[in-house]
């Protein structure tokens, strides 16, 4: 689900920068590398995780275009036209502002790896930080989406 988001975003904008928060192996980060992306960014608290993401990017000839490290989303600063959040409902909700904030006007937000009976409330909390839904995804118990920051968006 998360790659096809990955997948939707390029054809839709073609983003050139893009933001992978909780990179996990960086797959995320090297779909968006592969596809044409030419800055991808790439954090994960999780000690082992970036170097992993950098080694998956190594392995699939984009290690140029992806910087990982080691961070929480106070280590960095945007926005980008593009974040990819595959997390689960507790971290998107409790950090909906401050992934909004990383998205630019205009921008989208693909947040993922939620399950079904917390997809409302997680919705809502995207909602009540000036994202608005375009497209939600499911596949069995998991829910994701594509949420898009309006132009118009105080900026």
């Amino acid at each position: 689900m998360a790659l096809r988001a990955v997948q939707t975003i390029w054809i839709r904008h073609a983003p050139r920068r893009w933001l992978d928060v909780g990179t996990g192996s960086g797959i995320l980060a090297v779909a968006a590398a592969r596809l044409g992306a030419t800055e991808v960014f790439a954090l994960d608290p999780e000690r082992a995780s970036p170097p992993q993401a950098l080694a998956m990017a190594r392995l699939n000839g984009v290690e140029s275009r992806v910087t990982a490290w080691r961070g929480g989303l106070d280590t960095v600063w945007g926005p980008f036209p593009a974040v990819v959040a595959n997390l689960v409902a507790d971290l998107i909700g409790d950090h909906s502002a401050a992934l909004a904030d990383l998205v630019e006007p205009g921008g989208t937000l693909f947040a993922g790896g939620i399950v079904d009976r917390r997809w409302p409330e997680t919705s809502a909390r995207l909602e009540a930080a000036g994202l608005h839904s375009t497209v939600v995804l499911a596949r069995g118990r998991w829910r994701g989406g594509l949420w898009k920051r309006p132009v118009d968006a105080g900026f």
